[in-house]
């Protein structure tokens, strides 16, 4: 997995929780995955098409997905 495709996600990522729920992230293990099984309680996948084509997934556990709706909600 090359850096120069996978940090814009992390950057935007990151800034997303830092302007929308007003949280610090850090970077945690990243893995390239055949299957596409969500490995947490909520996920978002989002398609890639251009030069690039392919999904990224993101997952969160229950705790986690409930205090961003928490925050989001007031």
């Amino acid at each position: 997995m090359k850096a120069e495709y996978v940090n814009p996600f992390y950057i935007a990522t990151k800034e997303v929780f830092r302007l929308m729920l007003n949280l610090e992230t850090q970077r945690g293990d990243l893995r390239v995955i055949k299957d596409m099984v969500p490995s947490n309680d909520a996920s978002v996948l989002i398609g890639v098409t251009g030069d690039l084509k392919g999904s990224i997934l993101f997952s969160f556990s229950t705790d986690m997905t409930l205090e961003m709706v928490k925050i989001m909600s007031g």
